[in-house]
């Protein structure tokens, strides 16, 4: 019996074991505002920039193909789990910000637009609080994200356009929205993720 108990532990052990090692690395924090994405990320672009470094210096025709090969497969994995994950959690709740003042508008939400392998797109609601005279010239606004510990992310700073019609006024009360998208290496780092800050293009001009 003791010989029989020792082979199913020796057993259970060896099969935890197996199950660690085909994990592969990855590990997995869920941010309570972006999910699983930023790990996703973090996790799939280092892995395929170290297949493109492989890729890059080999010389030997058969193991180049293969490695070409395991880097398509390394991407059709990657949109996989993306939108197995978006498909498993949506992200349907805001975004939390922290506006700046004496803006002539007010951010109403800020939401999640498009997730993919290239980026992790936003979506501004905003309304105009003030006439705002068309002058061909560009309105934008400008932003950061900041982590739990009131930091900001590097690599995060975005500026995105406010949408106004050729040769049209803004009106007070219209709604408008801007865009704006975080490439992989930014979102890679967001796991810490906490808000969304607005600053002014002097700070967004800063390095």
């Amino acid at each position: 019996m003791k010989t029989k108990k020792y082979f199913f532990m020796t057993l259970s052990s060896l099969l935890i074991l197996l199950l660690t090692c085909c994990g592969g690395g990855m590990k997995i924090s869920k941010n309570e505002f972006l999910g699983e994405i930023p790990s996703l990320q973090k996790y799939y672009s280092a892995k395929i920039d170290e297949k493109h470094k492989e890729l890059k210096a080999c010389t030997d025709m058969g193991k180049a193909f293969k490695l070409d090969k395991e880097e398509q497969l390394l991407k059709e994995e990657w949109d996989a789990k993306i939108t197995e994950s978006m498909k498993a959690n949506p992200l349907t709740t805001p975004l939390p910000f922290e506006p700046l003042k004496d803006q002539p508008y007010t951010i109403n939400k800020i939401s999640v637009n498009n997730v993919n392998s290239m980026g992790f797109g936003i979506k501004i609601s905003l309304k105009i609080n003030t006439d705002i005279k068309f002058e061909y010239k560009d309105i934008w606004v400008y932003y950061k994200a900041i982590d739990k510990d009131g930091k900001e992310i590097q690599g995060t700073k975005l500026q995105s356009l406010i949408r106004q019609e050729l040769g049209k006024d803004l009106k007070t009360g219209t709604e408008v929205e801007a865009t704006g998208c975080w490439t992989i290496t930014a979102i890679s780092d967001m796991e810490n993720f906490a808000k969304i800050k607005f600053i002014t293009k002097d700070e967004y001009d800063k390095k």
